[in-house]
């Protein structure tokens, strides 16, 4: 198939974290990424209340599919690789989710921030003790309902211990601060607040920069919790 896409081209595309299905998108842009497997997409909506907007998918090139990845091209891993370089993050400890593939991509690339796999979010606040006990400075990057299952290390590290710990937290279902049909977005902001954590959320790059350093000063001022809300799939 060509790297060049016509403009003209339409195709229906299930999109469930936008909660909108079998949508009509124009393309605008296309690349193999993967020969002969997958191909990736530059897309407008052209449906509210997304209209105007651009995402970039990837769908198979063998069956002519549902993409498997969505992403808003107005969040990029780039920048929240630097922002948090900037700031002088050493360690990201997390568990990749399927929005945060990019930024997974783009922190393996990089060598001046180290990637802390872990095999449950649970995991994440008892590493990032230790990081932190041994002089690091890290960052628990997660889903919103890997929050949930890390309720008990939660309370009884991040809260108890009042570590000075910024948490990158993935908001699952986000629908630009409107009532959700996924709970795990339901419940997220009054988790959130019940716990007496303060948060911002991101969408995209210019709020990454304003938002994630500005955070990270509080966690350290504090000291104590502190969480961004990623409001968004990353692009490249």
């Amino acid at each position: 198939m060509s790297a060049a896409v016509s403009r003209e081209r339409t195709f229906p595309l299930c999109v469930a974290q936008l909660g909108q299905q079998d949508r009509e998108w124009q393309c605008i842009a296309g690349a193999p990424v993967r020969p002969g497997t997958y191909e990736t997409y530059e897309i407008l909506a052209t449906n509210p209340p997304h209209e105007g907007r651009c995402y970039r998918i990837v769908t198979p090139l063998a069956t002519g599919g549902p993409a498997v990845n969505t992403v808003a091209t107005d969040l990029t891993a780039r920048v929240m690789v630097d922002t948090l370089k900037q700031i002088g993050v050493t360690h990201m400890v997390w568990l990749p989710d399927t929005e945060s593939g990019f930024l997974h991509q783009t922190l393996r690339e990089d060598p001046d921030l180290t990637l802390v796999p872990v095999t449950r979010e649970a995991e994440t606040f008892a590493i990032a003790l230790g990081l932190l006990v041994g002089g690091a400075r890290p960052v628990v990057c997660i889903q919103n309902t890997g929050f949930y299952e890390s309720g008990d290390s939660v309370r009884g590290l991040w809260l108890d211990l009042q570590l000075p710990l910024l948490t990158l937290i993935g908001y699952r279902g986000y629908a630009g601060g409107g009532p959700s049909d996924d709970s795990a977005a339901t419940f997220l902001e009054p988790h959130l607040r019940a716990w007496g954590i303060p948060y911002k959320t991101v969408e995209r790059d210019d709020d990454v920069l304003r938002v994630v350093p500005k955070m990270y000063r509080l966690a350290q001022e504090r000291p104590g919790p502190a969480a961004v809300l990623i409001g968004g799939e990353y692009g490249a």
